[in-house]
């Protein structure tokens, strides 16, 4: 059976919108990648075309007023791209389509000054193509959007960001952020400084103006905030409004650190395109458990979901260990359960629940028990006036030790180490 869009695509003339939310979206639609990432060779038949189209499906639900696209499709894509461009045709909110991703300096300089920018009050910035809104989570996108614009106004002297991917890194960094005393709390969030923004994010347009003052590529391609192909921005005063629960992930899901299997699998599409015909042959909707057991059956499209309800100890549960899996945090624990306002007798029996069902929270309560010396000798060495002052004022040194604390600082630091040999040596190796 066959499926129009229209089954699945929302009518401009139903949607009706406040708020000044502008869509930045952009990408190279392609089949070539330059990271393969773990347990995603079982996915053979998923295609990029369907990712891009389940993405896009995923936020026609979002509070956005306008939205500029900057797409690039090569000759591994080309046969979705007239697909592609009625999707977007269809979304509830005025769309622009630029046929070219924006890939250097100049590009990004002429974006971020465009009117629909200037006119916004808040820019939603996409520059990947697979980063799905998951099931559950509008209200807290509606929340943190809201809450974003009252935090910039009264943190004028900082770069306030809300990360809307990389949710379990995010929440690593809290308690190194208590310990260098960086850590700050508003209304029971918690915001923790960046250098280098990564994934989908909201912001200020000023801020996304001023990334683009003056050039800082050396002529080098640019195409997104984290660049694998030149510099990077780099933030002095930029903080992550951290959400409280999981509002994006990734297709691939976290192995770039370390994170596999439930309830971090590798993510199917639900959108399906049959590229002889390009078009649309199947849709679909996310299946959600409040289960920590690993589903026996369709895990590709299931999903781990927060409830949100007060008294709720599997929602609860279900939050903690999606925002704990790194390193356990109990400042963002104290912040979740400002929402479920699950007793302490109760949580406990949670944690309890958690150690016996969960490989990753057990190894998260390891490292964190492991870590103690090491947030220790942090929060020492950063009480010297010298030794701060030198890593705060250093923005290489800072971005590194912010970027390690959700890898791990050895495999980061192994990471770092195998992407710069690319670089050096990929003209005479071809490797990128």
């Amino acid at each position: 059976m066959k499926y129009t869009q229209s089954s699945f695509v929302n009518s401009k003339s139903t949607y009706k919108d406040d708020s000044g939310l502008h869509l930045v979206f952009t990408s190279i639609i392609t089949e070539k990648r330059r990271i393969v990432h773990t347990d995603t060779e079982k996915f053979a038949e998923r295609n990029r075309v369907d990712i891009f189209l389940s993405t896009l499906n995923s936020i026609k639900s979002l509070p956005i007023k306008t939205a500029e696209f900057y797409l690039e499709f090569d000759e591994t894509t080309l046969w979705g791209e007239k697909l592609s461009r009625e999707f977007i045709s269809n979304l509830p909110y005025k769309t622009t389509i630029v046929n070219k991703r924006l890939e250097y300096f100049k590009d990004w300089q002429k974006a971020s000054r465009s009117p629909l920018v200037a006119n916004s009050k808040q820019i939603l910035l996409f520059a990947n193509d697979d980063h799905c809104l998951v099931p559950g989570n509008l209200d807290e996108f509606v929340r943190i959007m809201n809450l974003h614009l009252e935090v910039t106004e009264i943190f004028r002297d900082k770069q306030i960001m809300v990360p809307l991917s990389h949710f379990p890194e995010a929440h690593a960094f809290v308690p190194i952020s208590k310990a260098i005393s960086r850590l700050i709390k508003f209304k029971g969030n918690l915001l923790v400084p960046v250098v280098i923004p990564i994934g989908a994010v909201i912001m200020c347009p000023k801020d996304f103006k001023y990334w683009f003052n003056s050039d800082f590529t050396t002529g080098l391609r640019f195409v997104g905030p984290e660049n694998p192909f030149g510099p990077s921005i780099r933030i002095t005063n930029g903080y992550y409004l951290i959400p409280k629960f999981e509002m994006f992930r990734h297709f691939d899901a976290y192995s770039h650190i370390g994170l596999n299997g439930w309830p971090f699998q590798v993510m199917d599409t639900v959108i399906k395109s049959n590229r002889n015909y390009g078009e649309i042959v199947a849709d679909s909707n996310w299946i959600t458990t409040n289960k920590l057991k690993t589903p026996s059956f369709n895990i590709a499209k299931t999903y781990l979901i927060d409830s949100q309800l007060p008294g709720d100890r599997l929602g609860f549960s279900a939050s903690i260990l999606k925002s704990n899996s790194i390193r356990l945090s109990l400042e963002s624990i104290k912040s979740i359960n400002e929402i479920y306002r699950i007793d302490r007798g109760h949580r406990y029996i949670s944690y309890l629940n958690l150690i016996f069902t969960s490989r990753l929270f057990r190894m998260a309560l390891i490292r964190f028990f492991c870590e103690i010396p090491t947030l220790l000798l942090i929060k020492i060495l950063f009480s010297l006036k010298s030794f701060r002052g030198y890593i705060f004022t250093n923005n290489l040194l800072y971005g590194m030790f912010i970027n390690g604390s959700s890898h791990g600082y050895y495999r980061y630091m192994r990471i770092l180490i195998v992407e710069r040999c690319k670089k050096r040596f990929s003209k005479f190796f071809k490797i990128i």
